[in-house]
């Protein structure tokens, strides 16, 4: 049993979708009896994975980190936070750039098909935090990312899924939590065939247009997704250092 005040929280989700124990590590925690816990996890489970994020400016916290020997965490991205605060009495900023009128954004409930989505998450993402960490493959970096957006179908994960179509097909996605009046872009993808079409503009601007403020984070490494936001006029207010550590006995 983990003591009172743990470093480590399970991640029930990630655990059932990985299928080996998953936990977060918090610095904050209770440190003095880092040791036991470790120990009672690396003897109660025969694979282990933690991660954790800390942020970019905390250098004593990267040296902590860097310091635990016994969980021997490295670092696989680097994560920014983007906003935009939006004051509907002004215009629109900038100019638009013209869209396809092909494009149709719909809100997408619960009970809408599914499968299509789920494979276009599947199978759409190739920088993200498990695609990028060499000891977690491809397979199982896709699966995470179809379970997902898997999560808001079954009403555990998002409150809003907005759909992009060209035509009969389904070109991308945007999925949305909502906390006040702020909205935060919890997953954003484009279908291989669409991208450069304009799919992940128009999809962003259907967000800006329905909420005052938007927050988003995106891998320090996919240039694209930042130049977008930057282009819309989101602007960096947080970094973090995102580290991983595995364990196999």
């Amino acid at each position: 049993m983990l003591t009172k005040g743990s470093c480590f929280f399970r991640d029930a989700w990630l655990s059932k979708v990985m299928n080996k124990a998953c936990y977060s590590f918090d610095l904050r925690g209770n440190e003095e009896y880092l040791k036991n816990d470790i120990d009672h996890l690396k003897s109660e489970f025969g694979q282990l994975f933690f991660y954790t994020k800390v942020n970019v400016s905390d250098i004593s916290a990267i040296r902590r980190l860097q310091s635990l020997d016994s969980l021997f965490f490295y670092l696989v991205d680097t994560n920014v936070t983007l906003q935009k605060k939006i004051d509907k009495s002004l215009p629109i900023d900038g100019q638009r750039d013209e869209q396809d009128s092909s494009l149709e954004c719909l809100l997408w409930d619960r009970d809408s098909p599914r499968e299509e989505i789920l494979n276009l998450s599947g199978k759409s993402f190739s920088l993200s935090r498990f695609h990028l960490d060499p000891l977690v493959d491809n397979e199982m970096a896709n699966l995470i990312k179809r379970e997902w957006i898997l999560s808001y179908f079954l009403g555990n994960r998002g409150d809003y899924l907005i759909v992009c179509k060209k035509g009969t097909k389904i070109a991308g996605f945007v999925s949305l939590i909502q906390m006040k009046q702020k909205v935060v872009i919890d997953l954003i993808a484009v279908g291989s065939e669409f991208r450069r079409c304009g799919v992940a503009t128009k999809l962003t601007n259907y967000v800006v247009d329905s909420f005052d403020e938007v927050l988003v984070g995106t891998q320090l490494s996919n240039s694209n997704a930042i130049r977008l936001y930057e282009k819309n006029y989101f602007r960096i207010i947080d970094s973090k250092y995102v580290f991983h550590s595995h364990y196999s006995s």
